[in-house]
């Protein structure tokens, strides 16, 4: 290919291509120069409209979710697990001592919710234990708003555990 040729596409400024760049014209750079000049020269250039399309099928593309099972006086419905884990997220983002890590769900053969496992990053210095006994109270009270009471079992006989683990501890708070 001659230079004729690569100036035909345009080079972009700063690459080896262009005559204003300082950079050294090594033998990988003039075969990289061959190579971008060559698929300009072959791109199609009805990706573009395609590309439209493509994105909106994405958005609409079915994200399976495992089912929870949820229950309230008029009966019981299930609720996607994306659902749940981002009710939790939200109600652990007032905290100041602490931030959501990683939150995961396990149920059972009958969908119920067996156990929630959330992960976050603590300040330095914090209480670890009354970090955790806060993240517990406000995960329970965010299943219990989602799910509904019945869904997670009397206070006697608790179904649902909420486990939680510091992954992690964060010197500055502002990056919690």
């Amino acid at each position: 290919m001659t230079g004729e040729e690569r100036s035909a596409s345009g080079p972009a400024a700063g690459t080896p291509d262009d005559p204003g760049s300082a950079a050294p014209r090594t033998a990988g750079a003039e075969r990289l120069a061959a190579a971008t000049a060559a698929m300009r020269q072959h791109t199609d250039r009805g990706w573009e409209q395609v590309r439209g399309d493509v994105v909106a099928a994405a958005l609409r593309a079915f994200r399976p979710s495992t089912p929870v099972r949820a229950v309230h006086g008029a009966g019981s419905f299930t609720v996607a697990s994306e659902v749940v884990v981002t009710a939790v997220r939200r109600a652990l983002e007032p905290l100041r001592d602490a931030s959501a890590d990683a939150v995961r769900l396990s149920t059972g053969d009958d969908d119920r919710l067996e156990r929630i496992a959330v992960s976050v990053v603590a300040a330095y210095g914090s209480p670890l234990l009354a970090v955790a006994d806060e993240v517990r109270r406000r995960t329970a009270a965010a299943l219990e708003a989602v799910l509904g009471a019945e869904a997670l079992g009397s206070a006697a006989e608790a179904v649902v555990e909420v486990d939680v683990h510091i992954g992690g501890v964060e010197v500055d708070p502002r990056r919690l």
